[in-house]
């Protein structure tokens, strides 16, 4: 929060991969749920904890990790692409996934080296592409 920073790709060093972007949605949903206002969600099959277990962990005072809770809101799925990617591309995948608010930038190591969300996309074409339109 002192950063600024609103999201966080959350990466497995077990598995070697990315298994979701972690950010204030999924903190919101997880006290929600710890308090109950919110019903329990049927635990997914390939879920390694259901939300029963990390909530009985949390109340225990016992260590829940990011990538427990991570996208617990549904809301926020880890997408990315090839930093060559075209910005084209990155318009068409903000367009076709309505959910998504921001995408990965990878390396070709597939390592995580920025993000782009769709503020960026606005604030870049408000200053480059927008100013030749109105001349």
């Amino acid at each position: 929060m002192s950063h600024g920073i609103s999201s966080a790709p959350v990466y497995n060093r077990e598995t070697t991969e990315y298994v979701g972007m972690f950010d204030y949605r999924d903190i919101v949903e997880f006290v929600l749920t710890a308090f109950q206002k919110k019903k329990l969600e049927p635990i997914a099959e390939d879920e390694v904890l259901g939300i029963g277990e990390i909530v009985r962990r949390a109340s225990a005072g016992e260590s829940v990790t990011a990538e427990a809770i991570v996208d617990l809101s549904r809301r926020n799925p880890f997408y990315s692409v090839m930093a060559h990617t075209s910005l084209e591309a990155a318009v068409e995948i903000f367009a076709s996934n309505i959910g998504i608010h921001r995408i990965n930038v990878v390396n070709n190591a597939g390592r995580v080296t920025g993000l782009l969300s769709k503020t960026d996309l606005l604030r870049f074409f408000s200053s480059h592409v927008l100013p030749s339109f109105l001349l």
